[in-house]
C-alpha cells in the first residue's frame, strides 16, 4: 500500500509474500550489474532474475539472562526449546515478525510432533527490541533474536547462544523501483563491496 520508494532494503522473506507477480510489476532486476560473493551464490542466496538482490544474511539465535540462566543448564540446541522445561519461557517477536515465522517453520518442519505445544507455549509479541529488553530485565530467562540487536541489551544482562544445528538466517535483499534513476544502483554497488561484504 502507499507508494513504493526507490529503493527498498528488508528481509527476502517480507517482500516474496508479495508474491512473484507484484514484485514483477513494482520492481525492476538488476542482472549482471552486482557481483555476489561465491559462497553466497552456491548457496542458493542469489535471485537468477535478478530482483531481490542478497547483500547479507541476518542470523537469529536464542538469547538468555546470564543471572536467571547458569551455563550448565543453556538449551543448547534449537529443539531443547520444545520440551516441557522451558515451555512459557521463552520470548519471541509478534508471530508475524520474519524470526518468529522462521523459527516457527523450522520446528514445524524438524520437530512437527512438539509443534503445537512450542507455538503455544512460547510468548510472542511485542518487537525485536522489547523482547531484548524484557530478557534483559529478567522477565524471561530466555529470547529469540537476532545477535547485533542481543548485543544492545541496557544492563548488559543479556548474552547468546548459537544453537548446534546452527543459527536460522534471512537474507537481506535490496531491491529497486522499476523505473529508478540509475545513479541510487551505487547504495547497492557499496553494500556489496568488498568492504562492506568482511564488515558484514
Amino acid at each position: 500500500a502507499g507508494e513504493i520508494p526507490d529503493i527498498v532494503i528488508a528481509h527476502a522473506a517480507r517482500l516474496v509474500e508479495l508474491g512473484q507477480e507484484k514484485i514483477q510489476e513494482y520492481f525492476q532486476p538488476i542482472i549482471d550489474h552486482l557481483p555476489m560473493r561465491p559462497e553466497m551464490t552456491e548457496s542458493g542466496f542469489d535471485d537468477p532474475a535478478g530482483y531481490l538482490n542478497t547483500f547479507a544474511l541476518v542470523p537469529f539465535v536464542i538469547i538468555y539472562n546470564r543471572n536467571l540462566v547458569a551455563k550448565n543448564e543453556l538449551p543448547l540446541t534449537w529443539q531443547e526449546l520444545t520440551g516441557d522445561k522451558w515451555w512459557g519461557n521463552v520470548a519471541a517477536p509478534f508471530a508475524h515478525h520474519v524470526v518468529s515465522k522462521l523459527v516457527l517453520d523450522y520446528v514445524k518442519y524438524y520437530f512437527a510432533d512438539q509443534y503445537e505445544g512450542f507455538a503455544q507455549n512460547t510468548y510472542f509479541a511485542n518487537s525485536p527490541q522489547e523482547i531484548v529488553i524484557a530478557v534483559d530485565e529478567g522477565r524471561f530467562p530466555l529470547g529469540i533474536m537476532n545477535i547485533s540487536f542481543a548485543r544492545f541489551s541496557r544492563h548488559k544482562n543479556v548474552d547468546f547462544i548459537w544453537p548446534q544445528e546452527g543459527a536460522l538466517c534471512s537474507p537481506q535483499v535490496i531491491t529497486f523501483k522499476k523505473n529508478v534513476d540509475k545513479n541510487l544502483l551505487a547504495v547497492a554497488e557499496f553494500l556489496m563491496s568488498r568492504q562492506m561484504q568482511e564488515f558484514f
